[in-house]
């Protein structure tokens, strides 16, 4: 049995012993610390109020927590201030309330995903990863703690080449305990790192998540000291976790680190790094991770200079993001934002760069509220004028990739994304998103690739439509492609169907 088999085989062990004995408590509380990656609407609410100058804490690190996001909504809806809201800014309130009242109850849920296909391309909205999934939850949370079990049995997954086929999975899964003005978790946790809607760079929800540990920032005031006072509320992110999938290093960690803050309520900025590091053959001492944290793994590309690190002592793979999301100064809500990935060099700053630029807005349609975005992206380096280097490295051979997909932007290197899309919500039961985009993926048709190693641009139409019925909810779900772009024999035809319904117990 290799270790990579054992490790894996005594971290379910582990998360089982732990998980099962919190099965048996109840609590007067209940559900998640924080609002987890995948609800579209609950985000375009979140931003619009943030937008609105409502909620103050920052807003594009998931999962968010609750802490911050409660006590800016409880401000809103204060007697003071909500009766001289308007009436858009008096319902994103309410909606964005009813779901915090949902999170405040333990909750037992069974939900049934199908699909004509398996996903090929996941971006912020929760949509089933593979054809056929059974699921089941059960959440709760006390004054000082929380867990959710989350159990998947997928019929038959698709697995990428040389990877494990796991039926039973337990992502989304975690315990979490907090300590002062922090939380610790361990778990499957989904991360999303930046103001896009579309992908992330650097971490998103495109990969499975792996499972490690997690300490959170719970409330993000400001300091209280003049000299970092201005920096204004801020929210802070690190977490360590085992790739635990087949890899050409085996059992190396992702480690990461992100702090976002808003020094202006029209601002927000965030700094990101993430890095593989360690695994079988790799060092893994202390003096290894200090000069990872300290840049110093990229002075020299195949041997010794200056800087003393050569292929045999590098202490690993690093990524490294600066986000800023900009509320524009007029009238209406319009926001920039953007994106700039790279390579973390000895200074300090990304180089072989890549990015990432939107604008979102909304409007209204009658009575109904529509939020828009616009946004595109190159992941290729430096605007293309050197390919097959992001998500790539020579020694961490497997690449930023986690069971066969990439951890940072759901198209993988070397592609060129535009992107437009909407979320409607048409009543406070229906909510509607819809997507157009248009891909060049692989543009140099060449080199290590996730979904394809030949250049295909195609034209993709997306809809998710999601409503509350007697016994439950029902999300529909449709992708409409202008050729087959993977591979990997995930696609079978251009066309995508799929519904998920799930029942919540309270």
């Amino acid at each position: 049995m290799k270790r990579s088999q054992i490790k894996r085989a005594k971290i379910g062990v582990w998360l089982r012993r732990c998980l099962a004995p919190l099965l048996l408590l109840v609590t007067h509380l209940s559900a998640g610390p924080w609002i987890e990656v995948g609800d579209v609407w609950l985000r375009a609410d979140i931003e619009y109020l943030s937008d609105r100058g409502i909620i103050k804490a920052p807003i594009t690190t998931w999962p968010l927590m609750w802490s911050g996001i409660k006590r800016d909504l409880d401000r809103g809806l204060s007697d003071e201030l909500f009766g001289i809201l308007n009436q858009r800014d008096q319902d994103a309130l309410l909606r964005l309330k009813r779901a915090f009242r949902k999170s405040t109850k333990r909750s037992i849920s069974v939900a049934l995903k199908l699909s004509s296909e398996v996903e090929v391309l996941r971006g912020f909205a929760d949509t089933p990863r593979e054809d056929n999934e059974l699921a089941f939850s059960n959440s709760t949370m006390g004054d000082f703690w929380a867990y959710q079990l989350n159990v998947q049995y997928v019929n038959e997954p698709y697995v990428a080449e040389g990877q494990k086929q796991d039926t039973a999975r337990y992502d989304g899964s975690y315990v979490t305990a907090v300590f002062g003005n922090y939380s610790l978790s361990y778990g499957y946790i989904e991360k999303w790192w930046g103001p896009g809607w579309d992908s992330s760079l650097i971490l998103s929800n495109n990969a499975r998540p792996s499972p490690g540990l997690m300490v959170q920032r719970n409330y993000s005031e400001p300091f209280k000291n003049k000299w970092l006072g201005w920096i204004g509320p801020w929210t802070f992110n690190a977490f360590a976790n085992v790739l635990d999938d087949e890899r050409h290093v085996s059992d190396a960690m992702l480690l990461g680190m992100s702090v976002s803050f808003k020094p202006l309520d029209s601002l927000e900025i965030g700094l990101r790094r993430t890095a593989q590091w360690g695994g079988d053959g790799r060092p893994e001492s202390l003096s290894s991770l200090v000069d990872l944290f300290l840049g110093r793994d990229n002075c020299g590309d195949s041997g010794i200079d200056d800087c003393g690190i050569s292929n045999s002592n590098e202490p690993g793979n690093q990524l490294a993001a600066i986000d800023v999301r900009w509320r524009l100064p007029t009238e209406k809500n319009m926001s920039l934002y953007f994106q700039l990935m790279g390579e973390d060099e000895a200074g300090y700053f990304p180089g072989k760069k890549t990015y990432l630029f939107g604008f979102t807005s909304d409007f209204m349609a009658g009575k109904i509220p529509v939020k828009y975005y616009v946004e595109y992206s190159d992941t290729s380096t430096s605007f293309g004028s050197l390919y097959n280097v992001t998500y790539n490295h020579s020694i961490y051979q497997t690449g930023y990739r986690y069971q066969g997909r990439s951890i940072g932007s759901t198209y993988d290197n070397d592609t060129e994304s535009f992107v437009i899309g909407a979320t409607i919500p048409i009543t406070l039961e229906k909510n509607l998103v819809v997507q157009l985009s248009n891909i060049d993926m692989n543009v140099d048709d060449a080199g290590k690739h996730s979904i394809t190693t030949n250049n295909k641009n195609f034209t993709l139409i997306s809809a998710i439509y999601k409503q509350k019925i007697q016994y439950g909810q029902l999300e529909l779900f449709l992708k409409q492609y202008s050729d087959i772009i993977d591979q990997n024999l995930r696609q079978d035809n251009e066309t995508r169907l799929g519904a998920t319904w799930k029942m919540t117990f309270n």
